[in-house]
């Protein structure tokens, strides 16, 4: 399973992407993929607080894609974050 604290750096990537963006950098931007990564370290934690963690980068998703779905296409949730964060959910709650 993953190494210790290797989600939250994981998810501490995903924030220093989305700073990047938002400062103007075009090149990086996190898509489905990259969130995908992160609910996945999350998953392998195994930690207690894993599942709400996922779920909240989730929402997050959700939240972005919804804002502009159009700019926003490579954020679309896919069948890959949804299963890893119900699976996550299986096994916590």
């Amino acid at each position: 399973f993953g190494a210790r604290g290797a989600a939250q750096e994981a998810e501490s990537l995903l924030d220093k992407m989305h700073a990047l963006h938002e400062a103007g950098d075009p090149d990086i931007k996190p898509n489905v993929v990259t969130y995908g990564a992160v609910i996945d370290a999350y998953a392998k934690t195994m930690d207690a607080g894993a599942a709400a963690r996922a779920d909240s980068i989730l929402a997050n998703l959700i939240r972005l894609y919804q804002s502009d779905p159009i700019a926003n296409s490579d954020l679309r949730p896919n069948t890959y974050v949804f299963n890893v964060s119900i699976l996550l959910l299986r096994i916590f709650l």
